[in-house]
């Protein structure tokens, strides 16, 4: 079940462009489905938490790229992201809804650190030698997404938090299809944009890239008319 207002159904159409939305594989509370998979609500909601992160604490402007200890956890993330995901899928193992939200928020916690770094290669502006993260983003990073993922674990009840993780999953995802957007057009025209009115045009062009983007996944979803694997 789905809530049945406006604010619910555009949650659940957003999440059908992205996710196979399998009942089993994803989280309820008072009977109501969240927008997408268990796996999907990690990714999104930590990397727009770590990505935040990033922004606030101004790490784009640094010129380096992460030191190793994050990017070993980067690739640790994304490793465990695709043996859970794969395995599962081809029925080597059975996994969880708790497992399949560990490896997301692990893979969402590796976009945004990517992210905020491939962003500080776009938005050149006044540069250092300092790197984006070092290990001692560490605790705080991968602290916050546990207490994100015990949260969304542990709380199942009341629609004001279903509307408040619906609304995250949601700003995560849009935010991380411009972003990628963003870095793609980037890479195909030019990389400087320090410049502010190159900025304004990567803006828009970022947009409307993203727009299209997710209006495809939506038409190819329904097109298929049925959930994807």
């Amino acid at each position: 079940m789905i809530p049945s207002d406006i604010f619910g159904q555009l949650l659940w159409q957003f999440g059908f462009a992205i996710c196979h939305q399998l009942p089993e594989r994803s989280f309820f509370i008072d009977g109501m489905q969240y927008p997408v998979c268990a796996r999907d609500t990690g990714t999104s909601i930590a990397f727009l938490f770590v990505f935040i992160y990033g922004m606030v604490l101004k790490r784009y402007r640094n010129a380096m790229i992460p030191d190793r200890y994050v990017l070993i956890l980067v690739l640790a993330g994304v490793a465990l992201y695709a043996f859970d995901g794969a395995s599962s899928y081809i029925g080597l193992r059975e996994t969880t809804n708790a497992l399949r939200l560990a490896s997301g928020l692990m893979m969402g916690a590796g976009l945004g650190l990517i992210c905020v770094t491939l962003t500080s290669f776009v938005l050149l502006g006044k540069r250092n030698e300092a790197r984006t993260f070092t290990w001692r983003d560490i605790p705080i990073v991968y602290g916050m997404i546990a207490i994100i993922g015990l949260a969304i674990y542990l709380i199942g009840s009341g629609i004001s938090f279903y509307y408040l993780v619906g609304a995250l999953i949601t700003v995560g995802y849009i935010l991380l299809f411009f972003v990628l957007a963003g870095v793609f057009i980037a890479l195909l025209r030019d990389l400087n944009y320090a410049e502010r009115g190159k900025r304004y045009r990567l803006l828009a062009f970022s947009i409307v890239a993203e727009v299209g983007i997710f209006v495809i996944l939506w038409g190819v979803h329904y097109y298929l008319g049925t959930t994807l694997p």
